[in-house]
């Protein structure tokens, strides 16, 4: 091991020949390229054994969060026609920040749920829908991927204040009382798993389900049901 000096800084040089160095960072690569894999397959041999006590549970959580599609119907100020155009706006912010699948079902049963226990008025509609996805995006993405308020903002060309989104974000998981369910991409993923469907039974099914989310007929269908149907549809020869 030798020490040289450039100008007032020193560096270590190594006496070892490039290859061996170059032979040894390959083979801690593929040394950390095998502990992935094992425990890629320790988790799907866990998820295996559990999967049944996860699915009761699921279907158990989705229970307790699915919206009421009656209690939408009261409401006053926001009519079910209106209801497309803010799912188009939500597919298009969902796209933009280049957020996972499951994060737009999720915005959209948040949405649902808080119109079933709130009264919503015309002008705070996008908003909720705003509020909806910040809340989805934090629960289902990595931190860099949530969207920020000013670019939500932006979206909604600059028609509501800054502190609103906030405020609406609080008022929304407070009524909710925080409860997050399953969607229907966590028991598409399962019913893959349990299934054996392939992949491109899998994201032939989430078409469907995308479809389902405009139509009111779809707002009380439980996640798991949904899931079922679609991959069956996928499936068909």
């Amino acid at each position: 091991m030798a020490y040289s000096q450039q100008g007032d800084s020193y560096f270590v040089e190594s006496d070892e020949p490039h290859h061996t160095i170059m032979a040894r960072e390959a083979a801690r690569m593929i040394a950390r390229r095998r502990q992935g894999i094992i425990g890629v397959e320790l988790s799907r041999l866990v998820g295996y054994e559990y999967l049944e006590d996860i699915m009761q549970h699921m279907r158990q959580m989705e229970d307790e969060t699915l919206p009421d599609v009656s209690l939408i119907d009261m409401q006053k100020d926001i009519q079910w026609p209106m209801r497309p155009y803010l799912i188009d706006f939500l597919i298009e912010a969902h796209a933009a920040f280049g957020l996972l699948p499951e994060t737009l079902f999720l915005t959209v049963n948040l949405l649902d749920r808080y119109c079933s226990k709130r009264v919503v008025y015309k002008q705070h509609y996008q908003l909720v829908g705003c509020a909806a996805l910040l809340i989805a995006a934090k629960y289902c993405d990595k931190k860099d991927r949530v969207p920020q308020i000013h670019e939500l903002n932006n979206m909604c060309c600059g028609l509501y204040e800054a502190g609103m989104f906030t405020e609406m974000e609080m008022h929304v998981v407070n009524t909710l009382d925080w409860a997050i369910g399953p969607t229907t991409v966590e028991f598409s993923q399962l019913m893959v798993a349990e299934k054996g469907y392939d992949q491109e039974v899998a994201h032939v099914a989430t078409y469907p389900c995308e479809i389902a989310l405009y139509h009111r007929d779809f707002v009380s269908t439980k996640p798991s049901v949904m899931a079922r149907l679609s991959l069956s549809l996928a499936s068909y020869p």
